[in-house]
């Protein structure tokens, strides 16, 4: 089932959305115009794209494809079959290389024909998978790193974006207000962190760069909150700071809020933030299909990097972001690679700070094409 909350991680409690705003709390009171612009239209996009859901958790963006399996047909006589996927991804920058693909024709080149369909997060994503409604999933590492440990069989595909540690490169940061103290890890104890999920990714980086900055995660309280609502709560001092992303985090910075903690450290550089996966069932039954799909994606990942307009365009096309917000905000480095040193790394960390009880098997999650 699709929930209103959180992104790339499990649904968060009920208790834990932002109170509704009064009119002196408006986002155009408390923060500067653009923020609340886009905030304002992102939120559109993520509440069309998935409170208004149909049944099974996911809204779909253009005509059906055949749930269960994907459907192969004859694309023309002689012709390779061609595999219809239905793939889950949600409204944010990441996505643009499949529309990118599909442009191209780089999908219809290896016989794949893909329909994409809006899911909230991660934990939709997988209900959709495992039902048989979707076929590959945008997701972190980090969900499928978990499912492991339950004996969910999931595998990583192929990558999405790869993460940097340059501070004027990252697409998420920990935020606070101007002079908030937040200087040392120790100075985070007794404050309150929003995060979009709770126990997912945002929130196992965020307690290991606490750690890291000689401070004790255990003392942090984690709320998740709607990634639209942050910055506000930051404003109004209902957190004491949030981990954001982009579209939000450079209206953010712009409206005076400051990077109070780098949260990328466990990535590594270049390392795999996002991905995509899928059950190991498909995956083994349809090889070809998924294997094609990759490599569109890597080619289209490719162009990308390299043509920044040409993202900012397509990203256009699948949300609401205002076109000048869109031309400030920073834009992920696209690959398809899956970094082995980063899946161990945030599966040392999941044990460390107690997500899980186990070490999730890397091995096993990785798949071998």
């Amino acid at each position: 089932m699709i929930t209103c909350h959180g992104m790339l991680g499990g649904d968060p409690p009920a208790d834990a959305a932002a109170p509704p705003l009064r009119a002196a709390d408006s986002w155009e009171s408390s923060m500067k115009k653009p923020f609340a612009v886009v905030a304002v239209a992102v939120a559109a996009t993520l509440s069309l794209a998935a409170c208004n859901a149909a049944e099974g958790g996911a809204a779909g963006n253009g005509s059906a494809v055949e749930t269960g399996s994907a459907a192969e047909t004859e694309s023309a006589a002689g012709a390779a079959p061609v595999t219809a996927l239905n793939v889950m991804i949600m409204p944010v920058a990441d996505a643009a290389p499949i529309y990118l693909a599909q442009d191209q024709g780089l999908f219809e080149e290896r016989s794949v024909e893909v329909e994409t369909t809006f899911v909230q997060n991660g934990a939709a994503a997988v209900a959709e998978l495992m039902s048989g409604a979707g076929h590959i999933a945008y997701t972190s590492p980090v969900v499928v790193l978990n499912a492991q440990t339950k004996d969910v069989p999931l595998v990583l595909v192929c990558g999405s974006n790869a993460e940097s540690l340059n501070p004027d490169e990252q697409l998420v940061a920990l935020v606070a207000k101007g002079g908030s103290g937040l200087d040392s890890g120790a100075d985070f104890s007794g404050t309150t962190i929003a995060v979009n999920a709770l126990k997912a990714a945002n929130e196992l980086t965020t307690r290991v760069e606490i750690e890291n900055m000689g401070g004790d995660p255990a003392a942090v309280t984690f709320t998740a909150l709607n990634p639209a609502d942050m910055v506000g709560a930051v404003e109004r001092g209902q957190v004491d700071a949030a981990v954001v992303t982009e579209p939000f985090l450079t209206p953010a910075l712009e409206s005076g809020l400051e990077i109070v903690a780098s949260i990328q450290a466990p990535y590594g550089e270049d390392g795999t933030a996002s991905a995509y996966m899928a059950t190991r069932d498909y995956v083994e039954e349809n090889p070809d299909a998924v294997a094609g799909f990759c490599d569109a994606v890597g080619e289209a990942s490719e162009f990308a990097n390299a043509n920044a307009d040409a993202v900012r365009e397509a990203i256009a096309t699948y949300t609401e972001i205002p076109e000048e917000a869109l031309a400030g905000m920073r834009l992920p480095t696209y690959s398809t690679n899956l970094k082995r040193e980063t899946l161990d790394a945030l599966a040392d960390a999941m044990v460390a700070q107690g997500f899980v009880e186990a070490r999730p098997d890397v091995d096993a999650v990785l798949w071998e094409r």
